[in-house]
């Protein structure tokens, strides 16, 4: 191997001085002046090699900062011309980084000839050996070896100037401090990574192990590493993991960071994706925003031109809206009564003038969440913009429709029409003739055949919101129409070969017919799915298992739905129906609800757990299985157990019982994770006034003392109610 020659080792000692300063001034908001110091270097430098390295730091902050087409410009303008006067692996170093810009803007160019190039000239951009000594000495603990090795090899990697090399090299030093217990130290390191699979972890790990004071160090760091577009896209992915955690004296300022990204409207690309990043996680953290955050952000939201442009042509797309409703849903409760008005006249006109398919469904939601906010004369605007007098409803717009008191104005169509819907409902599963044409019926997210013998089965994967908008005014349907309703679903639920996300959608929506059903239908309902409650599911034989579509092996996987699902949602759903109708199955759910509370998979416990919560009562053996499952392994199984005990109206508890309830939250408040925290914190904060003892009352206030000063807001604001 040919002696080494790094870029920056032959560079002059005023460039290597001027390129971190420079990147510093970038990084911490100020690239114009980093390239204004960079640029002052290449006019008074006469060294080649002095202004191939500024100007390559140059396009390094102009590449982080999405602006892309002026670091190809700098490549192609500026040093092109100065290339074929320096050594091959400074010559390589510098073509890598200028593909590194090209794949960015979606362009090709010859990569893997460049990889040739490189091995033929016996050049080491990346030293394998160097990583695969790092990884060996951090897997037998032996930290005194990993971390220096990883630092000498960031070294390396900086020096030779080729930013993929230098990225990776970030990517092993970010993982070492974060084992080490250096959030603040690893945050730079996971940014300038670009991984993003290394960010979220490091999001996650702060979150759960991050004490304030390296929480509050972190977010200071994250704060000024993040002013570049690219870094603040990647930043994004850590600030998800731990946005629970950011101190409340931060809060503001990381909030403001997001919402001037997510203001941006340039015409690139690239800046689209930081301003739809953005967005993603402002509907993570805006559930945190004070009344001022939240005006705002409405201001932001409705005055962005994605929100504003009209939609023309079916098949144009605006992937950022349904985001921006997010927030503005998460965040309506604590906006004045002049901004929530402000805010349904906005997305009314999502609704009726630009509507588009994809965040329809968002905009209604929305709606509907002002509605429960805002007075009878917005309320009444709402119904008077949707529900216009000859106007058709969507499936979306009946199933919402009781929230704005808009009156069918001819119920009785529900119960004429059903014969269609049941027919619908069948027709998530055929047999046809080979020749046959398959129609892909509405609402459909797609189907799939199977070729036997002379025939070909064809499943249809079917969205259920037209079901649940009917059995929304459920009261208008005869018991005639609404025995058909039911028949069709058992018949797509018990056959066999029919998804199990199909039967799964069609089970959820009979959790909904208690009320208005008849005994003998609700032990109809009972007959069918009781075997499945009880784990009795016989998955289908023409399609993939379980087992085959979690293969690793297997490159065609298809998620058709677990039967561990299916059996919890079938639990849920009775217990629905007989809280609707008490007394209906006569105990006999008692006994499925109890397996199902100490089944081994977590999905079937949490949602027997859910479906204790829904019965009118619980029994003793129900009660206990409740409080173990408050320590269960997994949070939302625990979460669950919890949401029980705070949601039982009736809950009437011994001395010995309530001892049982406040040391199982002490445990609680002691784990590391948020959800088992927050749960604990929204149980004790509604038990409370049910405790008759002082003693008890007395535990119960310093427990929820603690949990006031819970390092996670959520946890604050649950213990505080």
């Amino acid at each position: 191997m040919q002696e080494s020659q790094k870029m920056i080792d032959v560079a002059s000692p005023e460039i290597r001085i001027a390129i971190p300063k420079a990147k510093s001034l970038a990084f911490l908001g100020n690239p114009a002046e980093g390239i204004s110091l960079l640029e002052a270097k290449v006019d008074s430098s006469s060294a080649k090699i002095d202004q191939l390295a500024a100007l390559l730091a140059i396009c390094e902050i102009l590449h982080c900062d999405y602006r892309d087409n002026e670091a190809l410009g700098v490549f192609d303008q500026r040093i092109v011309p100065l290339m074929g006067s320096f050594s091959e692996e400074i010559e390589i170093a510098v073509e890598f980084n200028r593909s590194d810009i090209v794949h960015s803007l979606l362009q090709n160019d010859d990569f893997y000839g460049l990889v040739d190039r490189a091995s033929i000239a016996d050049v080491e951009l990346w030293n394998h050996r160097a990583y695969y000594g790092v990884i060996e000495a951090r897997e037998q603990g032996k930290r005194h070896e990993s971390l220096p090795n990883t630092w000498q090899e960031l070294l390396r990697a900086y020096y030779q100037g080729c930013w993929r090399s230098y990225r990776l090299a970030s990517k092993l030093m970010a993982i070492e401090c974060m084992d080490l217990g250096w959030p603040d130290e690893a945050i730079y390191h996971a940014l300038v990574a670009g991984d993003q699979r290394t960010a979220k972890a490091f999001g996650t790990a702060l979150l759960l192990q991050g004490n304030p004071d390296r929480v509050a160090k972190s977010t200071s760091k994250w704060l000024d590493c993040t002013h570049l577009k690219r870094l603040f896209v990647v930043g994004c992915d850590i600030l998800d993991g731990y946005v629970d955690a950011i101190p409340d004296g931060q809060f503001d300022d990381v909030f403001e960071r997001v919402r001037t990204m997510a203001s941006l409207h340039g015409s690139e690309w690239q800046e689209h994706s930081c301003v739809s990043r953005a967005w993603n996680s402002m509907s993570d953290m805006s559930w945190r925003l004070n009344n001022n955050q939240a005006v705002r952000l409405l201001s932001t939201a409705i005055n962005h031109p994605i929100w504003s442009v009209p939609i023309e042509g079916g098949n144009r797309v605006l992937p950022v809206r349904d985001k921006m409703m997010n927030s503005l849903a998460a965040s309506a409760a604590v906006l004045p009564p002049e901004s929530v008005s402000e805010l349904v006249e906005a997305t009314v006109e999502l609704v009726v003038e630009r509507k588009q398919h994809t965040d329809y469904p968002n905009a209604i939601e929305l709606l509907c969440r002002l509605g429960s906010l805002c007075g009878d004369d917005a309320k009444k605007r709402i119904k008077e913009a949707l529900y216009q007098p000859g106007k058709p409803l969507d499936s979306y717009l009946l199933q919402v429709a009781p929230n704005f008191n808009a009156k069918l104005k001819e119920p009785e169509s529900l119960s004429s029409d059903i014969d269609k819907v049941a027919d619908r409902i069948r027709q998530q599963f055929q047999w046809l003739p080979l020749s046959a044409e398959v129609k892909q019926l509405g609402g459909a997210f797609g189907f799939f055949t199977v070729v036997k013998d002379d025939q070909k089965l064809v499943v249809q994967s079917i969205s259920t919101v037209h079901e649940h908008a009917i059995l929304r005014h459920r009261e208008h349907l005869s018991l005639d129409a609404l025995q058909k309703l039911i028949d069709a679903m058992l018949d797509m639920i018990s056959e066999n070969e029919n998804l199990i996300n199909n039967k799964i959608q069609l089970v959820q929506v009979m959790g909904s017919v208690g009320d208005v059903c008849s005994a003998a239908q609700a032990k109809q309902i009972f007959n069918v799915l009781s075997p499945m409650a009880n784990g009795i599911i016989k998955e289908p034989e023409l399609t993939q298992s379980v087992a085959e579509s979690q293969n690793p092996l297997n490159p065609f996987k298809m998620g058709a739905g677990k039967p561990t699902d299916l059996r919890g949602v079938a639990i849920f759903t009775l217990s629905c129906i007989e809280r609707d109708k008490p007394g209906v199955f006569a105990g006999e759910l008692d006994s499925i609800i109890e397996a199902g509370l100490t089944e081994s998979d977590p999905q079937v416990r949490a949602l027997s757990l859910a479906a204790a919560r829904e019965k009118p009562t619980i029994s003793e053996a129900e009660f206990t299985a409740v409080i173990l499952a408050t320590r269960d392994a997994d949070p939302a199984v625990a979460n669950s157990a919890f949401g029980v005990l705070a949601n039982k109206e009736e809950l009437q508890l011994t001395r010995p019982q309530w001892r049982l309830v406040i040391h199982t939250a002490k445990l609680a408040a002691q784990s590391n994770e948020v959800k088992v925290r927050r749960a604990a914190a929204y149980a004790c904060s509604k038990l409370k006034s049910k405790i008759t003892t002082n003693t008890l009352r007395d535990e119960m206030d310093k427990l929820l003392e603690t949990l006031c000063n819970d390092k996670c807001a959520s946890v604050r604001r649950h213990a505080s109610e």
